[in-house]
């Protein structure tokens, strides 16, 4: 079983057939009910891998457990569990060890080998986005692109990047979202423009990492946030030039605890410094004419000429716009009042 189990594996870089092969050799060969292995990946806290084989056969109930650490250089990364009706003798196990003992290394180039190619997978995407923020686009159209392109890359469940204002009392936002895991931050109404975690992020000179609270602790106001929107774990970096803060980058995982990677923090905070270059070096008479930022706040009109000889109108019709077209009472001016009537003269009595 050894030898031609190791024959297969050699040359194979892909973990998945590396696992799928294992397991089922293993499950045959030993006629066992059911053969498993579960890794972790010490270069991505975010990967575990689970492969199981099941014997086609109906049998009865396994009654023996045999597990067994996958080490590499003293250290455990993973175990292959056997079970089966009989218990294994003596010769299996010696046999299963020296398959572990091979397996360890051949998993390990294998796992190097995903990370590698997923690595290349976002450089290209980096590039990508670089030659997009070149390109004479609208800065509009090249956000929603880079939104876009950047929550692809990194697998997010959301991706927003939040463009502020000189005072930062107001915000524009493009958005991307898995629209087949996660409703879009629009349906919670968010961001808002009392958000903590927009807040912390434009004031933090560094990225943002925040997890949802434990269930019956204390929660901040930042988790109370995540809980609203179905956040499990965020990510946060400022759009900050040597000029101002422009906005933020955020990127959300609802469906696990997810671990940002310094690999991961790098790559958005290089995507942050890209944007927050270009909107520096906007043209101020196209941001004067195409503003990228739009208040959310109600702009009540200002007539021409001195707001001391505004019209009783014209600030009517203002409150009544501020007011949501409520009604607005008024006391109106009357006429000048009538004289009192004059009493009428008492008419004399008849004389017989």
């Amino acid at each position: 079983m050894t030898t031609a189990l190791l024959n297969k594996l050699t040359g194979v870089k892909d973990l998945k057939r590396i696992l799928e092969t294992t397991v089922k050799e293993i499950g045959e060969t030993l006629t066992a009910e059911s053969c498993q292995i579960m890794l972790s990946n010490p270069l991505d806290p975010n990967v575990t891998s689970i492969c199981e084989y099941k014997s086609p056969a109906e049998e009865a109930d396994a009654h023996a457990t045999l597990t067994m650490p996958l080490e590499l250089n003293g250290l455990s990364f993973g175990s292959i569990t056997v079970a089966r009706r009989d218990k294994a003798s003596e010769a299996e196990i010696n046999s299963l060890r020296i398959i572990v003992g091979e397996l360890g290394n051949i998993i390990r180039q294998a796992q190097i080998s995903d990370i590698i190619q997923r690595d290349t997978f976002r450089d290209t995407f980096l590039v990508e986005i670089g030659n997009v923020m070149s390109y004479s686009l609208g800065i509009g159209d090249a956000l929603f692109m880079v939104v876009n392109i950047l929550g692809k890359a990194l697998q997010a469940s959301r991706c927003l990047f939040i463009c502020t204002d000189e005072d930062q009392t107001g915000w524009k936002c493009y958005e991307f979202w898995q629209q087949d895991k996660v409703k879009s931050c629009q349906e919670f109404r968010w961001p808002t423009t009392d958000s903590p975690v927009v807040a912390q992020t434009l004031l933090s000179a560094w990225p943002l990492i925040f997890y949802e609270g434990q269930l019956g602790a204390y929660a901040s106001p930042v988790q109370e946030e995540l809980q609203l929107i179905g956040v499990r774990s965020l990510l946060g970096v400022g759009l900050r030039s040597t000029v101002a803060v422009h906005g933020c980058v955020i990127l959300q995982q609802c469906d696990y605890r997810r671990a940002w990677t310094r690999k991961e923090v790098d790559m958005v905070q290089s995507v942050a410094d890209k944007v927050a270059e270009a909107l520096v070096k906007l043209p101020a008479e196209k941001r004067n004419r195409e503003p990228i930022m739009q208040l959310h706040q109600r702009i009540v009109p200002r007539k021409e000429g001195d707001q001391e000889n505004a019209s009783v109108e014209f600030l009517r019709n203002a409150l009544k716009g501020a007011l949501g077209q409520q009604t607005i009472p008024s006391a109106r001016a009357l006429a000048q009042p009538p004289p009192p009537a004059k009493p009428e003269a008492p008419i004399p009595p008849a004389i017989p």
